[in-house]
């Protein structure tokens, strides 16, 4: 591939990151609720976590929401956007 058309692809493929930090859940309780969204569509996980009744499906909502609104703005100036990992740290 030539180097204008590589440095061109990487411009337009960029990603959407959020990171939530200091949520005062225990990983063991996070972890089963990711698994059940973890490789699903942004749409589709989103109500998913919208009729579960824990606590850690609010906050994976609610940092999912934040890459996707991270995603919208990279739009806003020509980048195509992926969603590639949610990350939890404690």
């Amino acid at each position: 591939m030539p180097a204008g058309v590589r440095q061109a692809q990487q411009r337009f493929d960029m990603q959407a990151k959020a990171v939530t930090k200091y949520v005062r859940i225990s990983p063991t309780k996070v972890r089963p609720v990711m698994d059940l969204v973890r490789g699903k569509p942004v749409d589709r996980a989103l109500a998913i976590l919208r009729h579960l009744p824990h606590k850690a499906a609010r906050e994976i909502a609610r940092t999912i929401e934040s890459a996707r609104g991270e995603c919208h703005q990279q739009l806003r100036y020509g980048a195509r956007c992926a969603y590639r990992e949610v990350h939890f740290r404690r």
